[in-house]
């Protein structure tokens, strides 16, 4: 079951190299009484890669695959006695021709792979992960969290982790990040910078109830830098529930997508679909990944306004982000509202500059790195770059950004 399942390859779907990368989860309680291509049906014709938790298929079990996927697989487990099948992981992968997968980890409960030809900056490592409820589950890997904090952090150093799981954990809406990744200028209720997007928008949740899985889950995500894009991005107000229960009687979410904050804004929409209960007491949880981020994209390679420590920026560092044709990173003036730290630490030297000469000294910084960018990235001369519709509007929004934040910052 651990080796992979291949079907003719189908270079022709609907994602193949263009820049998007739509992935989904489901918990489908079982795979062997159900009529597979059913279940399949909801995810061939619009995912790139697919994930089946609590899939029921030990070793001896063949497991199916859909034209023009590959299918990884870790096992179930057999209850003592008798009594049943516990667990089981299956991830679908569109074959492509620009696009490979293998198995790369193997755990208790997850399954690790890794994927080339996702994203244009090294490999993409995808985890699937279904826990069993209760922490005292004897089919419930003890020391699943200091293991995953390891892969995650293994696979962050080689590229960009990616997560989606049954963690059956229930955490409300209790901060799954350190406060200080929470701008503040986005919870107050004027921020003084119109259009502003916090560096980790704040997270919505039907499901206001917590379990005791909620501390280790919550302190795993802070040690291993992932964030929760349930309820924070595109399409997914939160209002949603992943798991029915018995009876739609335990709406909850339990079901999550986990990525780095860096990943967040290339997450363009993300929704939870209703599914027959026939099939599942689970939704079927959708995302689309697309932008300059990945492979294929229909972007240039500048800079990006998303999640960017300006000291990085300021002191010309090489920094490897990029901006949508259009600009709107820059409107959206994340970058700006990463100003008010560099400003406070400007501020607070023995001889403080004026609010004009720290403004300038940064708003010129952040210029002269795009230009330079522009420049070697791009090959855009000054007069071509400035010609480009969004540029010298986007720059002076980020000007009266930067300078409304120092007055609030100095005052």
């Amino acid at each position: 079951m651990g080796s992979p399942h291949h079907n003719p390859v189908d270079t022709s779907g609907p994602c193949a190299a263009s820049g998007r990368f739509p992935v989904s989860l489901l918990n489908c309680r079982g795979l062997g009484s159900k009529d597979p291509d059913t279940i399949f049906s909801l995810f061939v014709s619009t995912c790139d890669v697919f994930v089946l938790t609590e899939t029921k298929l030990d070793s001896h079990s063949k497991l199916a695959c859909p034209d023009g996927f590959e299918a990884f697989s870790k096992p179930a487990v057999r209850l003592r006695g008798g009594r049943g099948i516990s667990g089981g992981i299956a991830v679908f992968h569109r074959m492509a021709a620009h696009r490979t997968a293998c198995q790369w980890r193997i755990r208790p409960n997850c399954l690790w792979i890794r994927l080339d030809g996702v994203l244009s900056n090294g490999p993409l490592f995808l985890c699937a992960v279904y826990l069993p409820p209760g922490d005292h589950n004897r089919h419930f890997d003890q020391t699943f969290w200091s293991t995953f904090e390891s892969d995650v952090s293994d696979a962050s150093r080689l590229g960009t982790a990616l997560v989606l799981g049954d963690f059956n954990a229930r955490i409300g809406c209790h901060l799954d990040a350190d406060p200080a990744a929470y701008d503040p200028t986005f919870l107050e209720s004027s921020s003084g910078i119109p259009g502003a997007s916090s560096l980790l928008p704040p997270r919505k949740s039907c499901d206001k109830m917590s379990n005791s899985r909620m501390e280790p889950f919550l302190s795993c995500l802070q040690a291993s830098a992932l964030v929760v894009a349930n309820g924070r991005v595109a399409g997914n107000s939160g209002m949603v529930p992943t798991s029915r229960g018995n009876g739609d009687d335990g709406l909850s979410v339990v079901d999550y997508l986990l990525v780095p904050v860096a990943l967040l804004s290339s997450i363009s929409s993300l929704h939870v679909e209703v599914v027959d209960t026939a099939l599942s007491d689970h939704n079927a949880l959708h995302a689309v990944l697309e932008g300059p981020a990945l492979a294929g994209g229909p972007m240039v390679s500048f800079v990006s306004s998303e999640s960017i420590p300006l000291d990085s920026v300021a002191s010309g560092s090489r920094v490897h982000y990029r901006l949508p044709r259009d600009g709107v990173g820059w409107s959206r003036l994340s970058l700006a509202m990463r100003a008010r730290f560099e400003l406070r630490r400007a501020f607070g030297r023995h001889s403080p500059p004026t609010v004009d000469e720290a403004c300038s000294d940064l708003i010129t910084d952040i210029t002269d790195t795009l230009d330079r960018l522009c420049r070697r990235r791009c090959h855009l001369r000054p007069s071509s770059r400035r010609s480009l519709p969004w540029y010298t509007p986007a720059l002076a929004k980020l000007a009266a950004a930067v300078r409304r934040c120092a007055a609030r910052v100095h005052a």
